[in-house]
């Protein structure tokens, strides 16, 4: 149908551009940065499981504390690694002009009704 409507009012369309294009540079360092933290909570979660073997077997509140700590840091640390996804498009739409486009189209109801007929008398016309 949108090729009707194409050839009807003569327009062409208009590519649509993809609005998420990050610069190389921004996804080179979201890359660098994002891999850094996913080791950071990986290296994390392993003591985390340490420190809570030890504080289970000892009881010491020594090591709840130290659990604690860690537990904490672990959650700044996926916070910050959802941060810096946010970050990098931010930065990047930042600097990439921005771009509208309006596409109007004023017709009355009875141009609309014309052009409808005049299809289905070449759709019919074109099936026999």
């Amino acid at each position: 149908m949108s090729k009707d409507l194409e050839k009807h009012f003569g327009i062409t369309p208009v590519e649509k551009s993809k609005t998420d294009i990050i610069n190389p540079q921004v996804e080179e360092d979201f890359l660098a940065a994002r891999k850094n933290l996913l080791d950071v909570i990986d290296a994390g979660t392993e003591a985390v499981k340490q420190l809570q073997e030890l504080a289970e077997t000892s009881e010491h509140f020594k090591y709840y504390d130290s659990l604690n700590a860690h537990l904490r840091t672990l959650v700044e640390a996926n916070k910050t690694l959802m941060s810096v996804r946010t970050e990098a498009i931010r930065a990047d739409k930042e600097r990439a002009p921005s771009q509208k486009i309006t596409n109007n189209l004023v017709i009355t109801t009875a141009d609309l009704a014309r052009m409808l007929q005049n299809k289905d008398k070449d759709d019919k016309e074109s099936s026999e």
